[in-house]
């Protein structure tokens, strides 16, 4: 584990002190579990950005293919020859 220091208001730190309390754990380990939480909720955030661009780009692949039929070469053995 690595240390880090941070501040908090004065409210912020009373309401974690009675969070700790209540749940009898330390400030760290609710610091810790929260930190957690916010980058598991990050992490789900970009994993559903990144399955709209790929949604994204199979809809610009079905237009171009309506648009102009399906491409029958090997498209990185075309562009290498050029």
């Amino acid at each position: 584990m690595r240390r880090i220091y941070t501040t908090l208001d004065t409210h912020a730190f009373e309401r974690l002190q009675r969070l700790a309390q209540e749940q009898k754990k330390t400030i760290s380990q609710i610091v810790r579990e929260a930190v957690l939480s916010y980058l598991q909720i990050h992490q789900l955030q970009g994993a559903q950005d990144f399955d709209a661009v790929l949604e994204k780009l199979r809809q610009i692949r079905q237009r171009n293919a309506e648009k102009y039929g399906p491409y029958d070469g090997d498209l990185i053995h075309d562009i290498r020859e050029d």
